[in-house]
């Protein structure tokens, strides 16, 4: 009984570190900053902020902002130095670092449908 209880009390432990956000289970300093899967923007990136923090994190690291996050998401993108991305990386309030990235339409859609011109002209459908 008494192996077992240190046993049980690291596996507690364990489950618990693998259950926290990566910034607070993290044993080095920092978030990282994901890779980029696409065309990256230079000096651009998004930042996620915990709850509330945006607006704080953002007027901390300087930087020209470029929009607060408050609703699908919260943070901001902000055109960054490699120190003021180094201070980032270190503030706990900050969750999640990322390059900002082209997106492109993979596809177009021909002919454009009535409901289109519908909106643009005020002409009805046929």
């Amino acid at each position: 009984m008494r192996t077992a209880l240190p046993a049980a009390a690291a596996f507690a432990a364990l489950i618990v570190t693998t259950m926290l956000p990566s910034s607070a289970a993290q044993a080095s300093p920092g978030v990282p900053v994901a890779a980029p899967t696409r065309e990256v923007v230079a000096g651009e990136y998004i930042v996620t902020t915990r709850r509330g923090k945006a607006r704080d994190v953002s007027a901390k690291a300087g930087g020209s902002l470029i929009h607060v996050y408050e609703h699908a998401m919260h943070g901001f993108a902000a055109q960054l130095t490699d120190a003021q991305l180094g201070a980032l990386r270190r503030d706990r309030d900050v969750l999640a670092i990322a390059p900002n990235q082209v997106a492109r339409p993979d596809s177009l859609q021909t002919p454009t449908p009535n409901w289109v011109s519908t909106v643009l002209t005020g002409a009805p459908c046929r």
